[in-house]
C-alpha cells in the first residue's frame, strides 16, 4: 500500500512516546466509515477524548502519510541506549487486517519533525 491510498484504508493510528523510566504518552486514533475517535492517554490512562469527524481524520493521516511513515525503518535504536532517554512507537492497522509498526529509541527518521507537527496538529495535549 502507497502513502496516498493509506489513509483511506487505515482503521488505526496509534503513536506512543516516553522515557524509560518516566511517563509514556499515547496517542491512538480509531477510524471508522463516517466518524473517529480521538484519545489521548498517559501512563495507559485515559485523559482526554475527542470525537473527530471523518474530514478531520483524513486530513491528520494524509499530514502524517506526507512524512513517509510507511517508507520509515521498522526500527531507530542508537547503539548506545541512554536509561533516560526517549523511547517511541507508530502502530497503523488497515481494513485488509495488515498492521505495520515502527519505533525506535534516541534516534528518529529524518522527516521526524514534519511528523511530530502533524500529530500535534489534532486538539488533543501535544506530545513531544
Amino acid at each position: 500500500m502507497d502513502q496516498k491510498e493509506a489513509s483511506t484504508h487505515t482503521t488505526y493510528f496509534g503513536f506512543s512516546m516516553g522515557k524509560f523510566s518516566g511517563d509514556f504518552n499515547k496517542l491512538e486514533v480509531e477510524i471508522g466509515a463516517t466518524d473517529c475517535k480521538g484519545k489521548y492517554l498517559v501512563r495507559e490512562k485515559i485523559v482526554d477524548t475527542a470525537p473527530l469527524t471523518r474530514d478531520v481524520c483524513t486530513k491528520f493521516l494524509n499530514k502524517v502519510y506526507a512524512c513517509g511513515v510507511l517508507d520509515w525503518k521498522e526500527d531507530y535504536r542508537s547503539e548506545k541506549q541512554d536509561p533516560n532517554g526517549r523511547s517511541w512507537g507508530v502502530e497503523i492497522r488497515f481494513d485488509n487486517g495488515e498492521e505495520v509498526y515502527k519505533g525506535g529509541c534516541d534516534q528518529y527518521p529524518d522527516t521526524w519533525r514534519k511528523f511530530i507537527k502533524a500529530v500535534n496538529a489534532l486538539k488533543l495535549p501535544d506530545i513531544k
